[in-house]
């Protein structure tokens, strides 16, 4: 009777032993060597950065403000092949439409899309009814002479 008893109880710790490995499946059994990383935190999405806002002024000089995360910016000229720089600055010629996103640094920040196109137009200086103020410049080769008379008179 007592072999019967100590075989019953056999049993049953072994039942047990068996019915506790299949509810815990692979998660309860360990071997220094498991590259499941279930319980490991899902990274955070990214946050998309803010479009830069591009202004140009008279001189074609196309200007945007930091972005807060931008690590790098990049634009187009007329569509063209996209150019990165850190700088917040490019001169545009007559015609020239300009595009500019920000980069991000893949980590926390992920790139914005492009801005709307800004157009450079050259607008050039109303004639007001009398000569350029600005400086006289003079082209001179080495036979041309200038006597002040002449310079100043016109």
């Amino acid at each position: 009777m007592k072999r019967k008893l100590r075989g019953i109880v056999l049993a049953l710790a072994m039942s047990a032993v068996v019915a506790v490995g299949v509810a815990c499946g692979d998660e309860g059994i360990t071997n220094g060597d498991n590259d499941n990383n279930t319980n490991q935190e899902q990274p955070l999405p990214l946050t998309q950065l803010t479009k830069p806002s591009v202004t140009v002024d008279k001189n074609g000089l196309a200007t945007w403000e930091t972005v807060v995360g931008a690590v790098r910016y990049a634009y187009k000229i007329n569509g063209g092949e996209e150019v990165e720089t850190t700088l917040r600055e490019v001169l545009l010629k007559d015609g020239d439409e300009i595009r500019v996103k920000a980069i991000g640094d893949g980590k926390k920040y992920e790139d914005s899309s492009y801005c709307s196109s800004v157009e450079y137009v050259y607008e050039a200086p109303l004639y007001d009814g009398e000569i350029n103020k600005g400086p006289v410049v003079l082209t001179l080769n080495a036979l041309d002479t200038v006597d002040s008379a002449t310079v100043l008179s016109g």
